[in-house]
């Protein structure tokens, strides 16, 4: 089977992407701490945690095989359903406790974008033409899963 070679990034690469998805959840989290939490703070929490998101879907699109713009809408789409989760929760305390799930939906274009080998034949091959579209389907299906389990948390 035939492989392509993927871009590595350095260690100062990988240290300050972690370094920055670090520093956006903790300071997420700490928004989302406020008491007593109001939408507002919810909102600016769950903004931040998105804007976070696609922060490292961008960097990790530096490395990825995968065409960068499948990364910035998945990105797009996951930081959507982060605010949605605050903005459509019935019940804010439900929300923050639902809120500890959110640190994985960064690490869906780590994963992707930063492991390997990456084979060079296949639907799912990058160079594929449904490749784009398998990462933000995926995207898609996170973020609606994300949607989901905030929706049932709070009933």
């Amino acid at each position: 089977m035939t492989e392509l070679v993927m871009k590595r990034p350095s260690r100062s690469g990988v240290l300050w992407g972690s370094l920055l998805l670090a520093a956006v959840m903790l300071a997420a989290t700490a928004l989302a701490s406020h008491r007593p939490l109001t939408r507002g703070w919810a909102l600016a929490s769950s903004a931040l945690s998105g804007l976070g998101t696609l922060a490292v879907a961008i960097y990790a699109s530096r490395w990825s095989a995968f065409p960068r713009w499948s990364f910035v809408v998945a990105g797009g789409i996951l930081g959507g359903s982060l605010v949605l989760t605050a903005i459509l929760s019935p019940d804010l305390a439900q929300w923050r406790k639902e809120l500890a799930i959110d640190w994985v939906l960064p690490y869906y274009f780590l994963i992707v974008g930063l492991t390997g080998p990456v084979h060079a034949t296949g639907w799912c091959a990058p160079t594929s033409r449904w490749a784009p579209w398998l990462v933000v389907g995926v995207g898609l299906l996170l973020g609606l899963m994300n949607l989901a389990i905030n929706g049932v948390g709070a009933r």
